[in-house]
């Protein structure tokens, strides 16, 4: 055999040597993969108590300081017969304000990134769906009986669409040529479970007149979806304004605040209703039926 070919030819031994220096290799990367794992858990649990604290502290200082107006009203009103009652009232007012602060401080806090993910992956779906089927970027809330909320978000297949009878189903199909402009999909909206929350606080039933009112209020007092908002009926539309919106991307397909105002406005109604437009830069929200 010549040196050539002595040279290219590798033995069993130097094959497992290299096979071994390898498996050494891929078995370092996997340490060290596992070792920053850790690390970044451990990152993760420390700023959640971190964060924990400091909503903890804010909580106790806040309950402190309404029992020190508390009692120092309250010790004003026996000093002060001219202001006695107002004092007192100021005092006892502060003292029980105090004490709900401080036992009702939450033990969990629940960062914002998590709401933001979960609806970011909902959208995304959404226009998956939207994009693979061919569906319009149109979205209606309809009035659906048996649903969740009784409500359904439906997104048409053809531009000149009709509204079907029946949202039962996720995908809604033609039975025949007369039914092809009903065909498309029909989703809960994530709004639903907000409008039955909303529904089950109202004294009464939320009429079209209470919709400019009771909307925007349960958007910023009761959900905490916004730092403030307003609402305008006007003709056959209905349009929110919103400040500071919890969740960005109003644009969104199916976003929670959109979502619940259709919602709402198609209960009310008890019609179909169009999302018209959404200006995500200016927290406007327009229906239409």
């Amino acid at each position: 055999m010549s040196e050539t070919d002595s040279t290219a030819t590798s033995s069993p031994a130097d094959d497992e040597s290299i096979d071994a220096s390898t498996a050494a290799v891929s078995s370092g990367d996997d340490s060290v993969a596992d070792v920053e794992r850790s690390l970044l858990r451990t990152e993760n649990e420390r700023l959640r108590r971190e964060l924990e604290r400091t909503t903890r502290t804010t909580y106790r200082r806040t309950a402190l300081a309404l029992l020190a107006v508390g009692l120092a009203s309250a010790g004003l009103g026996l000093v002060l017969p001219a202001g006695r009652t107002v004092l007192v009232v100021v005092g006892a007012i502060g003292i029980f304000g105090g004490i709900l602060t401080w036992y009702l401080t939450p033990d969990t806090v629940l960062s914002a990134s998590v709401p933001e993910s979960v609806v970011d992956a909902h959208s995304r779906t959404v226009s998956d769906l939207q994009t693979e089927l061919g569906l319009r970027e149109d979205v209606l809330y309809v009035p659906a009986p048996g649903q969740v909320a009784e409500t359904r978000v439906f997104l048409p297949l053809h531009a000149a669409y009709e509204v079907p009878d029946a949202l039962t189903d996720l995908f809604v199909t033609a039975v025949d040529d007369a039914d092809e402009r009903t065909r498309g999909v029909a989703l809960q909206p994530t709004g639903a479970h907000l409008y039955r929350a909303l529904d089950g606080s109202l004294d009464g039933d939320l009429t079209p007149d209470r919709l400019p009112d009771a909307v925007p209020e349960a958007l910023v007092e009761q959900f905490e979806l916004a730092a403030s908002a307003r609402g305008d009926r006007t003709g056959e539309t209905f349009t929110v304004e919103l400040d500071a919106p919890a969740i960005d991307g109003l644009d969104r397909p199916d976003h929670p605040v959109v979502s619940f105002v259709g919602v709402a406005t198609a209960r009310a109604l008890d019609r179909p209703v169009t999302v018209e437009t959404v200006d995500a830069e200016d927290g406007r929200i327009v229906l239409a039926w």
